[in-house]
């Protein structure tokens, strides 16, 4: 009676779990059951169900346990899904025609999409969410393309996701029911780190320039304690989660004023000095102070050298 965890290999088209300890729970179709036991495959086990669900939470009948060399009903003994949502790298699993590339780790980049979490894996893939209509997250080589995609499921984390997956095949988007997005080591100590700042938010209201009296409002951007978060015992972020800056007027353009602003790097108060210093630049219109060292043979402004407006097609 342990914590069992998805492991990515699937038996029989069900997914395969590992216990902390030696233990497997896996589905064996020749029997129709799941069973416990120390190895996989072998059905020389601790206790059965019959029960063809493709997942082991969702398994409903009695489970058998060995007692005394003979298997005896248990109906106590229940498969429940504990919440390991938030894990820095998750393993995507259980296609085996479809898009067989994409199923391999990803690990959470320190960005966040829609308010979510960014994944990529060693090739470089994007796992992250979209939230246009229908919400649900997606698989691609690029933000915005779409090799695989779960459509109507808003977690916040990809391990947190439920449903079916649609698969590309190169022509159609095909569901896989099989496809899962597991955490890779649930018991991991994790340290919480913050996601990138967001954008500044907008100024709607400004100061007339020389205005003592005017407050001039603040702006905010944040940012999220979600990448990964703390998990089993690891530290939180360190720092604030929020900066505020002040909005104030440049002429009649409203900004947000840095509260740290850099030196111009151009001291010119001029910044489009005349090239040319002379006040009367064209005193001889018959001067040509600057000529041109390859002047053009030919005075006809027309390039054209067939003068014939309507050349052959």
């Amino acid at each position: 009676m342990t914590a069992y965890t998805m492991t990515g290999q699937f038996h029989y088209g069900r997914p395969v779990y590992k216990s902390s300890r030696d233990g497997y729970l896996f589905y064996y179709q020749l029997d129709d059951r799941w069973y416990v036991g120390p190895y996989l495959g072998n059905t020389t086990v601790w206790m059965y169900v019959d029960d063809n669900s493709i997942n082991a939470e969702d398994i409903s009948e009695t489970w058998y346990l060995v007692d005394g060399g003979y298997f005896l009903p248990n109906s106590r003994v229940r498969v429940t899904c504990v919440s390991v949502e938030g894990c820095q790298k998750v393993r995507i699993s259980g296609s085996y025609s479809d898009q067989i590339d994409r199923m391999t780790t990803y690990t959470m980049t320190g960005q966040l999409f829609n308010d979510r979490p960014g994944y990529q894996s060693s090739s470089g893939d994007f796992l992250y969410y979209y939230n246009q209509d229908p919400a649900g997250w997606h698989v691609g080589p690029g933000l915005g393309s779409d090799a695989m995609y779960l459509p109507n499921d808003t977690s916040i984390y990809a391990d947190g996701t439920s449903g079916t997956w649609y698969l590309s095949n190169a022509t159609d988007f095909l569901p896989n029911r099989l496809v899962r997005v597991s955490c890779v080591d649930p018991g991991a100590v994790v340290n919480g780190q913050w996601s990138n700042w967001g954008s500044w938010a907008t100024c709607h209201t400004y100061c007339t320039c020389g205005d003592d009296a005017c407050v001039a409002s603040t702006v905010q951007r944040t940012r999220k304690c979600i990448t990964p978060p703390p998990r089993n015992g690891g530290s939180d972020c360190e720092g604030g989660s929020s900066q505020e800056r002040l909005c104030a007027c440049l002429g009649r353009t409203d900004r947000a004023v840095d509260p740290n602003p850099s030196p111009n790097p151009n001291p010119n108060p001029n910044p489009n000095p005349n090239p040319n210093p002379n006040p009367n630049p064209n005193l001889n219109p018959n001067s040509n102070p600057n000529p041109n060292p390859n002047p053009n043979p030919n005075p006809n402004p027309n390039p054209n050298p067939n003068p014939n407006p309507n050349p052959k097609p």
